[in-house]
């Protein structure tokens, strides 16, 4: 096949797919967006973690929460809970227990090759912590919190700009600091 070509089907089959996940996608991402919503109106945070290649995606969502996307607007509260190089595996869940507060919501996005059990103890921590959990993962792990948003690669830099662009330009904190 030409490379034109080639690359011609590839867009034609990428478009089908997100066509495909619109319909399955939709009301996960409503409930995600409503429950971040709920969040930074409680004056609570949005902690962020990647696992493996989705580390780049918690980035852009933090990033996306702290400086903007798309739209001149004060900070929103994300925070971004990630291990340096040649920590201990635990660390993020040690980050976790030393930053959530209850009311808090933990944003959980993983890749196909992340660690399970890892992703679960995070979940579970964060649960003890009485926190809300939106997960991202892989649809056939078995966390233990309602998975809002299966996860599919490379669905993070597709739904992260919807989760973004949904949340209110302003939390009730900024709202009373403005006033």
């Amino acid at each position: 096949m030409p490379l034109l070509q080639r690359i011609s089907t590839h867009f034609d089959e990428h478009q089908l797919t997100v066509q495909a996940a619109a319909d399955s996608l939709a009301q996960p991402l409503a409930a995600a967006i409503e429950r971040l919503t709920h969040c930074l109106f409680s004056n609570r945070r949005i902690l962020v973690c990647g696992l493996g290649a989705s580390h780049d995606d918690a980035v852009l969502l933090v990033r996306s929460l702290c400086d903007r996307f798309e739209l001149d607007r004060p900070p929103l509260a994300g925070l971004l809970l990630a291990a340096p190089a040649g920590a201990d595996a635990l660390y993020v869940i040690k980050q976790l227990q030393a930053l959530a507060h209850p009311g808090d919501t933990l944003v959980l996005l993983t890749g196909d090759y992340d660690d399970e059990a890892l992703a679960c103890a995070l979940v579970d921590t964060a649960h003890s912590l009485d926190m809300a959990v939106i997960a991202l993962t892989r649809p056939a792990w078995t966390v233990s919190a309602p998975r809002l948003i299966p996860r599919l690669q490379p669905w993070g830099t597709v739904t992260i700009p919807f989760l973004v662009t949904a949340l209110p330009a302003r939390s009730r904190r900024m709202q009373r600091t403005q006033a």
